[in-house]
């Protein structure tokens, strides 16, 4: 076990918090699945622990909160995998080479997962003299960890055209940050004191991302603020950001019902149950995707594989009306759009959907896949009808 100090995830660049790795890991910080580079090597202390203090060498600090996030999440996914049969370790999409984590990757908004590169890069960005370091976001780095489990689960969704298998990636990105949080014990008691133990209340979201009320509308939508609204498919722009917040809107509210299904504070404590149940939730969505189509899936294909999936009839039937709500199922789903899409747009996204490295692994794999279509560029903007 290794003890490490990072940012607090409800007030991050402010205050800290402890926390433990259940692997050994070694100066960098590395381990045989991430290494941090970018920066002068972290070492360990005489106990193998990394208990930096911010105001000594923020570079350092910075390292480990870094690797620790990524660890983490992947951590997380792994357990998912051994909970539903997969016996198999989790590998990054190249294999078992280690990921790159760079916390200073250089100037710019946001962060970037690399395929080719096989890294995560967070950048910095200034702002009214103020420097802010996207690496201190816990939502910025487990969205772009949730990009690349998420290649290495499904790597046939980077090379599809499908509009909707793009908005899956980043919406699969988004209820990263969501799980992410509700796995950690001591965030679930948080939010049930909160929300009072309603999740539907989504007021709190705003104090578990560690921002003023009155940042709200200018956050970027990640994680629990990509769950904050009621979008069904008729209401989002033909772009693969937007068309995703429907999907994380419909899971996010399948979570908090089946919690309040469940949630029976005199048989068992809340806290317990939140985290089960977002444990459940989790499962069925990774194994919805293992079992969907390789390629150019569809939310339909993994809502369909998601209710298949569950044996209780009870959250099948929670599944159904959400994902029916959101008209991602039933006689509302739009097969075509209300109104005509001229131009299915990837670039919106300050993330790995948005780079020239996707766009032509597209291209790449279009063209090989579809031979009848005469130009990738007609396959990029997809002048289509939605599937």
């Amino acid at each position: 076990m290794t003890r490490v100090q990072i940012w607090k995830q409800e007030s991050p660049s402010k205050m800290t918090r402890l926390m433990f790795l259940p692997g050994a890991v070694k100066d960098g910080p590395c381990d045989d699945d991430v290494a941090v580079v970018g920066v002068e090597q972290v070492v360990a202390d005489e106990r193998g622990d990394f208990l930096l203090d911010p105001s000594c060498n923020i570079d350092a600090f910075d390292a480990v909160h870094a690797f620790t996030t990524v660890r983490q999440i992947m951590t997380m996914y792994q357990r998912a995998l051994w909970r539903i049969g997969r016996d198999k370790p989790l590998k990054w999409q190249w294999g078992p080479d280690r990921i790159q984590v760079n916390p200073r990757a250089g100037h710019g908004p946001g962060a970037c997962y690399s395929r080719v590169d096989r890294t995560i890069e967070f950048f910095s960005s200034k702002s009214d003299g103020k420097v802010d370091h996207s690496i201190r976001s816990f939502d910025i780095v487990a969205h772009e960890v949730g990009h690349a489990v998420l290649d290495a689960l499904r790597p046939g969704y980077w090379t599809s055209w499908q509009a909707e298998t793009g908005a899956l990636h980043e919406s699969f990105a988004d209820l990263t940050v969501i799980f992410a949080t509700l796995s950690q014990w001591d965030l679930c008691r948080s939010i049930i004191f909160l929300s009072r133990g309603n999740l539907h209340d989504k007021s709190f979201f705003w104090i578990t991302q560690g921002r003023a009320a009155t940042d709200k509308e200018s956050e970027s939508e990640k994680g629990f603020a990509a769950a904050e609204h009621d979008l069904t498919m008729y209401e989002v722009a033909a772009e693969v950001h937007d068309i995703s917040l429907v999907f994380t809107g419909a899971i996010y509210d399948i979570l908090a019902d089946v919690f309040a299904h469940q949630n029976n504070p005199e048989l068992k404590d809340e806290t317990e149950t939140l985290f089960k149940v977002s444990q459940h939730v989790c499962d069925l969505l990774v194994k919805a995707l293992l079992r969907g189509p390789p390629q150019n899936a569809t939310f339909k294909d993994i809502a369909d594989r998601m209710i298949a999936a569950e044996k209780s009839n009870v959250i099948k039937q929670i599944l159904k009306t959400n994902f029916e709500r959101r008209c991602i199922l039933g006689k509302d789903r739009i097969v075509p759009p209300v109104r005509p899409v001229d131009e299915i747009r990837w670039g919106s996204c300050q993330c790995c959907l948005s780079t020239d490295e996707h766009l032509i692994a597209v291209e790449d794999g279009t063209m090989n896949a579809l031979s009848c279509l005469p130009t990738a560029k007609r396959v990029i903007q997809a002048k289509r009808t939605w599937s």
